[in-house]
């Protein structure tokens, strides 16, 4: 009962231009941190993107559905969909040195067939003529 008679509600209508580009910087560093979440942003992005989500943010506010918990829910929507498009990036990446080490190692082969022909080549043109 102490929670209704006792207690006020106060509400925040918006953020400061600050607040809205530290907290996306915040998020962003603490996704860097903490690598299992696989979100990996390098210096140079993580100085960016804040300011990008601040004006995506500002282009809704329009029609006042741009409220502090949505830019929340963008910001955090973003480091899903960029985590996952970067794990699969890695996992074609990752295909790829795999074919390209076999690839090399089949020019190896090859090269060394090649070599060994050409001894026994020698060889035999040494033993007939």
């Amino acid at each position: 009962p102490a929670f209704y008679t006792r207690c006020s509600f106060q509400s925040m209508e918006g953020w400061s231009r600050d607040s809205m580009t530290l907290v996306p910087s915040m998020a962003l560093q603490q996704a860097t941190k903490a690598r299992s979440e696989g979100v990996y942003f390098s210096e140079k992005e993580a100085k960016r993107l804040p300011r990008h989500f601040f004006e995506i943010h500002e282009s809704c506010a329009g029609g006042g559905g741009a409220t502090p918990r949505r830019y929340m829910t963008f910001i955090e929507t973003f480091k899903g969909v960029y985590s996952r498009k970067r794990h699969g990036v890695q996992k074609k990446q990752s295909h790829l040195q795999a074919g390209v080490a076999k690839l090399n190692e089949a020019k190896e082969l090859v090269d060394s067939l090649k070599h060994k022909a050409a001894e026994q080549t020698h060889r035999r043109r040494n033993r007939t003529g």
